[in-house]
């Protein structure tokens, strides 16, 4: 049997009210805790939009995922704590336009509110942002702008001063999960998916981030410091780095 509330164990939280301040500190428990990582691609494990697959690999397992799996689980938890939720599909624009349901996340209301809720989408916002708000937003770390047009939302980060990037467009309407089969399956198997390109494993940290990407060692912190890592050392750096255990894995290719 699912239980989707044994994902606040996983995030060291116990007593959960749906109120924003629970969903701030879920969101950031959640980037802090959750690698975001593509490796089933890359040891040949099929990804499919099964419950009880994510479920035993995010929930009961020690593993993250991408989009699809760690949004899926968020939202399913949210929806059993009693939060008003709509799954969107979005666009990742940076870059270029994006394609529908490149990425999947959230929408919650509370008292009025519309909240962007996301935990699969690498290096983003650690809390929730307001889908209503036109004016700049932090998360503390980050700054982030939001506008609506024609039924999307567009969200741009300040990636350095006095420059905004837009990063997602959100479809506002809900989804179900099945519509976002086709583009899972291209995103696993397409030699222009970025991750199929190469590995990737990451998670934010409390001062920073941590991203172990092909065998480089990534520390981004007041300072950035790269550090190669062997690929007889890989599974050792993802025990302890993202308290993943990976046991004799066989790569589907060679790895950079």
């Amino acid at each position: 049997m699912i239980d989707w509330l044994a994902l606040l164990a996983r995030l060291g939280v116990t007593d959960a009210e749906p109120t924003l301040e629970t969903l701030q500190r879920l969101q950031r428990q959640a980037l802090l805790s959750f690698p975001f990582e593509n490796l089933d691609i890359h040891l040949g494990r099929p990804i499919l939009l099964d419950h009880t697959a994510i479920y035993l690999k995010i929930v009961v397992g020690d593993r993250g995922g991408f989009c699809y799996e760690l949004n899926e689980c968020f939202y399913q938890c949210l929806k059993a704590l009693g939060y008003d939720i709509d799954r969107l599909e979005g666009r990742v624009v940076i870059g270029g336009p994006g394609a529908p349901f490149d990425h999947q996340c959230a929408l919650v209301r509370l008292d009025g509110v519309r909240w962007w809720v996301d935990i699969g989408f690498g290096d983003s916002t650690l809390v929730p942002l307001d889908l209503d708000r036109r004016d700049e937003q932090t998360d503390g770390r980050s700054r982030f702008k939001i506008e609506e047009a024609e039924g999307f939302f567009e969200i741009s980060r300040q990636m350095e001063p006095g420059k905004w990037t837009k990063m997602l467009k959100l479809n506002s309407a809900p989804q179900d999960w099945d519509r976002f089969a086709d583009r899972c399956q291209w995103q696993q198997h397409a030699p222009d998916s970025a991750f199929v390109r190469k590995r990737v494993c990451t998670r934010a940290t409390e001062t920073g981030r941590i991203t172990l990407a092909g065998n480089t060692l990534k520390h981004v912190d007041r300072k950035t410091v790269e550090i190669p890592v062997e690929e007889d050392r890989y599974t050792a750096i993802l025990a302890k780095h993202f308290g993943m255990t990976l046991v004799a894995p066989t790569w589907t290719k060679p790895q950079a």
